[in-house]
């Protein structure tokens, strides 16, 4: 090799090993480029202020409390693996109280709003709650979800909701609860909510209902055995039945009928208000949760018609409490205290207990006149009396001279030689109470003699 080439040789690995170490440096400073940015970052980003200890002084050493740092994990430093957090449903908008029992004051009817069920619960009793199809409803078997309802006060009522997550292994994981005041519900029910099948049937039974005042027979005429309804308001039941009511009374159906009293296990009512215009009642159901309010209003009365000069005609004094007279063309003999009664055939005499019962019990409907005595005015004998209308809502006090009654003529004798002697009317003559209609003779007999 000659001298040429070797010099070649030599040139160029030199500049090999120049080109090497100046890569070499030139990668170092890109590290170093990088070094530097990712502390610049670090520093930038880490938020925590950096940690300050302040000086402690050499005497209050022994008065701090050195920690067993090995206990870390149990006692209070131990790591809960129950659930600490949990949404609580609010339930106070969705839960009714619909009311409570008159009977059983801790007893209450409870709804949830936009379902059909009703539930009967005790104050304190646990009521498990579940979800079906977004719904919620009551639940009849155990449920994390739960209310109970606590002591009431006046119209509030406090509930207590809970959730309760027990584990597979009976481990509680959450048990959560807190009270919540709501309102009780004082509307009455309305009558298609009701599901109450006999309180459906009484209240039917009051539906057609007729409110009339009190009997002026009782306010006018002593009486002890009908002394008890003086004054009393009466409600007219179609079935010949009259209740006689009072603020304040309690009526209980039994056996089809309103009777009074009040009874636990049947439907009750009470009178509720009585006033000029209106009376209300407040019926119940057996269990004294459901429960609606009727209102009745005053039956209007027709002014009486009748008069009583053209029905006693040919008036005779007989003796001081006896008079003579025609009665619908048919001579009678009237003693003080008798009664009259209109029947659709005409004036009857009255003329036994059974029939007065039946004319006070309203079991027949008609105009009643009772003969009170004579009265001497003016030197002159005065037939007086009371004319009652069919529901003996209206009185009109009768008085009628005598001396006047004697000039009248005699009435026209009757065809066909028609007797003139008294005949108590048949029982196809009588108007019984039940829309004014007829019944049959076999089921209705009052006056017969």
């Amino acid at each position: 090799m000659d001298e040429k080439q070797l010099i070649a040789k030599e040139t160029s690995l030199i500049h090999i090993h120049n080109s090497v170490n100046l890569l070499n440096k030139i990668f170092f400073l890109l590290l170093l480029f990088v070094l530097i940015l990712c502390g610049v970052y670090v520093m930038t980003q880490s938020s925590d202020p950096p940690l300050s200890i302040p000086p402690i002084k050499r005497d209050e050493l022994s008065e701090l409390r050195i920690l067993n740092y090995e206990k870390i994990g149990s006692g209070p430093f131990e790591v809960d693996s129950e659930l600490q957090r949990f949404p609580f449903p609010d339930l106070s908008d969705q839960l009714q109280i619909l009311s409570r029992s008159q009977y059983q004051e801790t007893q209450y009817l409870l709804a949830l709003r936009g379902a059909q069920m009703k539930k009967v619960v005790h104050s304190g009793e646990k009521l498990y709650l579940t979800y079906e199809n977004d719904q919620l409803v009551f639940s009849d078997v155990s449920s994390p979800l739960w209310v109970k309802v606590l002591a009431s006060g006046e119209g509030r009522t406090t509930l207590e909701m809970g959730v309760d997550v027990i584990s597979q292994e009976g481990k509680t994981l959450l048990s959560q609860a807190r009270e919540v005041a709501i309102g009780e519900n004082e509307k009455p029910f309305k009558k298609e909510d009701i599901s109450d099948a006999m309180l459906l049937k009484a209240l039917e039974a009051l539906g057609e209902a007729r409110w009339w005042a009190p009997d002026r027979l009782f306010e006018r005429y002593e009486g002890e055995e009908y002394q008890i309804y003086k004054g009393l308001e009466r409600l007219e039941i179609p079935g010949e039945q009259i209740l006689f009511a009072e603020e304040g009374k309690w009526f209980v159906w039994k056996e089809d009928r309103w009777k009074v009293g009040k009874e636990q296990g049947l439907p009750s009512a009470l009178v509720r208000e009585v006033s000029p215009y209106k009376m209300e009642w407040d019926v119940w159901d057996g269990r004294g949760l459901e429960w609606t309010r009727l209102t009745f209003h005053r039956e209007r009365v027709r002014p009486l018609t009748v008069r009583m000069e053209e029905v006693l005609t040919r008036l005779r004094q007989r003796t001081s409490t006896r008079i003579s007279c025609r009665i619908d063309n048919r001579a009678t003999i009237l003693k003080v205290g008798d009664w009259l009664f209109r029947t659709e055939r005409g004036w009857h005499t009255v003329k036994s207990s059974y029939e007065v019962d039946a004319i006070v019990k309203f079991k027949v409907m008609g105009e009643l006149f009772i003969f009170d005595g004579l009265e001497k005015q003016e030197g002159k004998e005065v037939f007086c009396g009371t004319l009652f209308d069919p529901m003996r809502v209206e009185q009109q006090i009768v008085r009628l001279p005598i001396t006047q009654m004697r000039t009248l003529e005699h009435s026209p004798s009757t065809k066909k030689g028609r007797s003139t002697k008294i005949q108590p009317p048949t029982s196809s003559d009588l108007r019984p109470n039940k829309s004014h209609r007829m019944q049959p003779i076999e089921d209705y007999e009052v006056f017969e003699e």
